[in-house]
């Protein structure tokens, strides 16, 4: 479920690399695919622009920049000691999924005027559950003073590598300066675990959260573009 197979399309005109996108296809009603790269065949230098600009004439629509910023070195976070993480277990999984449907704002598919923020909702609940049968994923809850109100799915390329594919605060605890204690905290936990290096990824559309990571000393390397192509009209009326 997990695993993807990349495949190649080999033209007169481009090579082409994808990858189908099963998971989605409970959300969607419909098979997806995600390209993973793209060289036009012609005589002046391939760059990103012209890539861009042919998946444009193809229809493709432009939706959101990807930003994928990256800590190193962690020894200037503390711990705090209103904040605390906890491993979830099995039993958790209802309640972070639930958890997770409601607490995203932001996201390609909220973006996307073909898809609309319900879908979006039920892809960040359908990440969530699928987190907890991922084996390179854990899941950490986020405690303060005790109660649950985040959570993040990590994964480890490597002992002191973390990457953090899905972290999100509730609603319901925003606005109240929680969200750079709880990201300081978690940074000091990582520390602690021996952790020298993390990275996320983020949509340009999250302003609040791409000024949290620059506050937090993370760097941005230059982002990915999003693009969508939908030959199906909306998925559904909104």
């Amino acid at each position: 479920m997990f695993d993807v197979t990349k495949m190649r399309h080999s033209g007169p005109t481009l090579d082409l690399e994808y990858h189908l996108c099963p998971w989605d296809r409970p959300i969607l009603g419909l098979e997806s695919a995600s390209i993973s790269s793209l060289t036009l065949r012609k005589d002046e230098p391939h760059d990103d622009i012209s890539g861009i600009g042919f998946l444009e004439g193809q229809g493709f629509r432009f939706i959101e920049l990807n930003y994928h910023p990256r800590r190193n070195g962690l020894n200037d976070f503390r711990a705090d000691r209103l904040v605390d993480f906890r491993k979830v277990s099995q039993e958790d999984e209802d309640g972070l999924v639930a958890l997770a449907r409601e607490t995203f704002d932001f996201g390609r598919f909220h973006a996307d005027p073909m898809i609309g923020a319900r879908l979006g909702n039920m892809r960040y609940a359908a990440w969530m559950r699928n987190a907890f049968r991922a084996p390179h994923q854990s899941v950490l809850e986020f405690l303060f003073e005790g109660h649950r109100i985040g959570f993040a799915v990590v994964e480890a390329p490597s002992p002191t590598e973390r990457f953090w594919s899905l972290i999100g605060l509730a609603a319901s605890h925003r606005g109240r300066g929680l969200g750079r204690r709880i990201w300081n905290a978690l940074l000091a936990y990582h520390c602690v675990e021996g952790v020298r290096s993390v990275s996320t990824s983020i949509s340009s559309l999250n302003v609040p959260v791409l000024n949290l990571y620059a506050a937090l000393g993370f760097r941005f390397p230059a982002p990915t573009v999003t693009l969508h192509w939908c030959p199906f009209g909306p998925l559904e009326v909104i």
